[in-house]
Parts: structure tokens; sequence; C-alpha cells
């Protein structure tokens, strides 16, 4: 199982609890979503920034998130945003695409062993044309 710490900024209480359901449902899964704290000594994954917020701009323009992926929710993304949600917050897409870019990809097999080597023929072909 895969832990992914996400940086969470702003949000009314209501949605603090959306959010730590969301966190919550994902126990049980192969990636676990988790709430990320300064102190934990590892960086977070992922950040989700409250356009409401009065860090938000701040959040997008520290150096310290650089590279980081940050979801905007709210009106007018920056630019840099690595995914925007407009209000009312869809959780289900949030979610949906949280798991896109966290969820290991599928292996499939398919159990066909085809070999595609090219082999050289034993003998020429009738007319001395290969």
């Amino acid at each position: 199982m895969e832990r992914v710490f996400v940086k969470v900024v702003g949000f009314s209480d209501v949605e603090r609890h959306a959010l730590n359901t969301l966190f919550r449902l994902s126990d049980e899964r192969d990636v676990h979503y988790a709430l990320w704290q300064a102190g934990f000594g590892v960086p977070p994954q992922m950040a989700l920034i409250d356009s409401e917020s009065h860090e938000a701009l701040v959040e997008f323009e520290s150096p310290s998130n650089e590279g980081l992926r940050m979801a905007w929710i709210g009106a007018h993304p920056p630019a840099r945003a690595w995914r925007s949600f407009s209000r009312p917050i869809d959780w289900a897409a949030v979610k949906s695409a949280m798991d896109e870019a966290f969820m290991p990809a599928p292996d499939f097999d398919l159990g066909l062993d085809l070999d595609f080597t090219m082999s050289e023929p034993t003998s020429q072909p009738a007319g001395g044309v290969r």
C-alpha cells in the first residue's frame, strides 16, 4: 500500500470534514491518502488549495512548493495549477484526479507468450528470391 500525503490549505469546516472522509475511505485501497503536516519529516506529494483562503496565492508562489502537484479549488486557477475544480466541489472528480496521478498502473498479463523475432530461412525459396 502506498501512502500519499496531501497538503490542505484553507477550506471550511464542512469541506474539511468531506476531505477527512475521503482520506478515511482510502484506507482500504492500494493508495491511502492522508493529511500532511509539517512535522512529518517528509514532503507532501500534492496539495489541495482553497482559492478563497488568504494563503492560496502565497502557496502557489512559494519556492518550497516547486514541482508539487497543486489542485486549485475555486474560481480563477493559476496557470501553474496541476488541476482545477470549481465550486460546489465535486469530491468524486477530485478523488478521481488523485487516483489518476497516484494509483499504480495495472499489470496486464494476458498469458500470451508471443515471439516476434525474425529468424533466417533455412533454405532459399523457389526462383532464388528471398
